[in-house]
């Protein structure tokens, strides 16, 4: 069945035409990407929608993939009030039969603002959140409550008795991040006796920041504060256990209003001592009690 918020677009191009299609049936046929070439037409292209819409159907897993990636990328590209057209169709991979393309289309739709999400973005999640047999059923979790939709749902998904463990807690994270305070009680309630060490900064700590709720993300400042060596060292050369609180302060960093450190592209601290950098976070932190987290983004 042909996605609705596809329709208007093949109906204006019933047959694609343009630049942006050309390439597309270029790379169909050799599977290689111009770089330069991509480039050019998110910026020049004035087909693009038009053109990029009928890719997004085609028989050819590799294709479809390409397509999103062109509307991820284009729709990073234009301004505020343009975004949720490509976010929308974005949405609409999250359908797609391949699971790779839904998963991929899930992560890109974690980089746009909260605010670009239209109604009818919001709608699509919605029915994305009823159909827990799609792939990548956990992220689409997360995204509603990112955005704050879908909370009746989720409730509704909480009373299933055999929901398995993973979704109970993506699904107590997504409410806790619309402010439910049960769903903030329940997880503090699960991790209260976890101890620090790599794991619990791998995998729980960015769940607990995802939720940009006070309670919970005292808890990864306590874990910041804690002078036990317990976490692995980013450099493989270095078989030596260090300090938690350096992968903690770069997970917080992007979250924290007026934080003392930006990081970059990699998700690093911009820093030349990162021991010096910690003691000042801590530090922070400290005459900081009320800070002010940001919820703009995923």
């Amino acid at each position: 069945m042909k996605h609705l918020y596809l329709t208007f677009f093949l109906l204006i191009s019933p047959l694609a035409h343009g630049q942006t299609a050309a390439y597309l049936h270029q790379f169909k046929e050799t599977q290689r990407s111009d770089f330069q070439k991509e480039q050019s037409l998110l910026s020049e292209d004035k087909n693009f929608l038009e053109d990029i819409a009928v890719f997004t159907n085609d028989t050819a897993i590799q294709v479809r993939q390409k397509a999103y990636y062109l509307i991820f990328l284009k729709g990073m590209m234009v301004g505020p009030t343009q975004k949720a057209t490509y976010i929308n169709l974005l949405l609409e991979g999250c359908n797609d039969e391949d699971g790779s393309i839904t998963g991929q289309s899930l992560l890109w739709l974690q980089s746009f603002p909260k605010s670009s999400f239209d109604a009818a973005a919001l709608k699509k999640i919605d029915r994305l959140l009823q159909n827990s047999r799609l792939p990548h059923h956990d992220k689409t979790i997360l995204l509603a409550g990112f955005v704050s939709t879908g909370q009746d749902i989720l409730q509704q998904k909480l009373l299933q008795p055999d929901l398995p463990g993973k979704a109970q807690w993506k699904t107590h994270l997504a409410l806790a991040r619309m402010g439910e305070k049960t769903s903030i009680d329940w997880c503090l309630d699960q991790v209260k006796n976890i101890e620090l060490n790599n794991n619990t900064v791998e995998y729980l700590v960015p769940d607990l920041v995802y939720t940009r709720q006070p309670r919970m993300i005292n808890l990864c400042i306590n874990y910041l504060n804690s002078d036990e060596k317990k976490c692995y060292s980013a450099d493989p050369d270095n078989d030596q256990n260090m300090l938690c609180g350096y992968r903690i302060m770069e997970l917080l960093a992007p979250v924290i209003k007026d934080f003392p450190y930006e990081t970059d592209a990699t998700g690093s601290i911009l820093t030349d001592d990162y021991t010096k950098a910690l003691s000042i976070v801590r530090t922070w932190f400290e005459k900081h009690p009320d800070y002010t987290t940001k919820n703009e983004y995923f």
